[in-house]
């Protein structure tokens, strides 16, 4: 009978304890869930704030880099508007010399016509001494009279002539006095207006400076850095191919107009009746064909495999990056960078058409030349441009200025060679 209390008792004991757990665990159920939920609104709210704080900070970034694209472009303008100038006072100098090696040609000229007027005066002089009424008296015949007159005349009329010419001279150098002195006012001019431009190129390099401090401290991990190197290549790429698109356009609308120009011709002599017509619907067909020969002469646009390890070096300068050499992470330099002063000419490596001439982020101020069969080559980091698109260039000619411009920290010249598209080593084919 004990056992049989103690078996009932425990099984009311168990099933008491079963109670109050089930309780215990209902009564701390609300609180723990409640706990999870905050903790996850928590999580959400962290995730939607740092989402938030990066967007900002790419909002920013942005910004910064337009602000930068600005700078730069106000910079090119000014160094642009500095290169104009410094190219109109060596013009005005080389004017100025002319002028002045002219006017002293001119004095040095004016001091020999006044020894012939002296002497010329001087012999009229002795000459009249010998009056005709003198000879007369003396009874000196006529014969010799006349020889005299004639010789007083010739004396008389080289007088005139050389004093004409005295004048003449003397009003010369008045005129180049007077040009000396416009110049010199222009010289002066342009001098004031190049002081100008450089307190300008200095503010706006100032200004850039700021900027481009100000997006250093934007980026703060290598990561970031590697991720805009990255953007930076995308959109050479895309520019590229712009630059590409534009090349293939403006050789097919040659074509075309080529085409044209011929068909038309062909035309007209066709259509001529009489021989004089035809002979000049001829000349204008050759005269057409020509005109092209001279501009394949000029620009050939045969590309740049036949003149490969020939080509113009667009800096002389030492190499800081390699192509191939690493770059950041897995990013490898696609062309080869120069360290060269600022201000420093680029020059074309081969001659061909400009296809692309603007400013792209990482880059700067970059030049792109279509060279024919899908041959390209790229320069930037560039300080100003001197050419724009669908201007032509010769082998060695000057494209533009060495800059700092896409954010660098010390002037260079980034180039690249690309092939149908894609980046070739370009030191193998320079001279």
């Amino acid at each position: 009978m004990r056992d049989m209390i103690r078996k009932h008792l425990n099984k009311k004991i168990r099933a008491s304890a079963l109670c109050t757990g089930a309780l215990l665990c209902m009564a701390f159920a609300v609180p723990c869930a409640a706990s999870s939920q905050n903790q996850l609104d928590g999580v959400k709210q962290e995730i939607s704030r740092q989402k938030n704080q990066l967007a900002s900070k790419q909002k920013k970034y942005n910004s910064l880099q337009q602000a930068l694209k600005q700078h730069e472009l106000n910079i090119a303008k000014a160094a642009n508007d500095i290169h104009a100038t410094n190219n109109q006072l060596a013009t005005i100098k080389r004017t100025i010399d002319k002028l002045n090696a002219e006017q002293a040609e001119l004095e040095q000229k004016q001091q020999q016509q006044k020894a012939v007027v002296a002497s010329l005066l001087n012999a009229q002089f002795r000459q009249g001494k010998d009056s005709d009424i003198a000879s007369l008296l003396s009874g000196e015949d006529s014969t010799r009279l006349d020889r005299m007159t004639t010789y007083a005349e010739h004396i008389s009329k080289a007088r005139v002539e050389a004093i004409d010419a005295l004048d003449a001279t003397q009003t010369e150098i008045q005129m180049k006095v007077h040009e000396l002195k416009e110049q010199k006012t222009e010289q002066q001019q342009a001098l004031n207006a190049l002081k100008q431009q450089k307190q300008t190129l200095d503010q706006q390099q100032q200004s850039r400076q700021k900027t481009l401090s100000s997006i250093k401290n934007q980026i703060t991990s290598g990561n970031e850095d590697l991720a805009e190197l990255q953007a930076n290549e995308k959109r050479m790429i895309a520019a590229i191919a712009k630059a590409k698109a534009e090349a293939e356009r403006r050789a097919r609308e040659e074509a075309e107009r080529r085409a044209r120009e011929k068909a038309a011709a062909e035309a007209r002599i066709k259509a001529a009746k009489e021989a004089k017509e035809r002979a000049a619907a001829e000349a204008e067909a050759r005269e057409i064909d020509q005109q092209y020969a001279r501009q394949q002469a000029r620009v050939p646009m045969d590309g740049l495999a036949r003149h490969k390890g020939k080509l113009y070096w667009p800096v002389k300068g030492p190499i800081l990056h390699n192509y191939g050499s690493l770059q950041r992470g897995q990013l490898h330099w696609k062309g080869m960078v120069f360290s060269k002063p600022l201000g420093s000419q680029v020059r074309a490596i081969y001659s061909g058409r400009i296809v692309f001439a603007d400013w792209l982020r990482g880059y700067g101020l970059m030049i792109g030349i279509d060279h024919g069969k899908g041959d390209m080559s790229f320069y930037g980091y560039n300080q100003t441009l001197l050419k724009k698109v669908g201007d032509t260039v010769q082998a060695g000619e000057p494209i533009a200025l060495v800059g700092d411009s896409g954010g660098q920290e010390k002037p260079g010249l980034y180039f690249e060679i690309r092939r149908k598209g894609q980046p070739t080593n370009p030191k193998p084919w320079l001279d």
